[in-house]
């Protein structure tokens, strides 16, 4: 899944409901390329992790991609970094979830 733009207070009820219906589509492997993404507050963050976790209470897996060095600052100031699989680019994003 490619996400571009902003993801916000205004706007992560949507971005919710865009990772659920990847979720119900995915058997078991996510890849969220965020490459386009310009912009995530902490609802972002909040989406992403209940994503992630309902993913392993599935036994699927995420790898994420592509982030702009603002959002890959977000994410190792939140610990994201750490705790989720974060990738380069898609094809090593895509190696990493068909690997698991």
């Amino acid at each position: 899944m490619s996400v571009s733009g902003r993801v916000d207070g205004t706007n992560a009820q949507s971005f919710d409901s865009s990772l659920d219906e990847v979720i119900e589509e995915s058997v078991s492997a996510v890849v969220l390329d965020l490459a386009g993404l310009a912009y995530m507050s902490s609802a972002g963050l909040r989406s992403i992790l209940m994503t992630a976790k309902r993913l392993q209470s599935r036994k699927a897996n995420l790898a994420i991609c592509s982030l702009r060095p603002t959002i890959n600052e977000i994410f190792q100031i939140a610990g994201f970094d750490r705790i989720l699989d974060v990738c380069e680019n898609r094809t090593d994003a895509v190696a990493k979830v068909t690997a698991s």
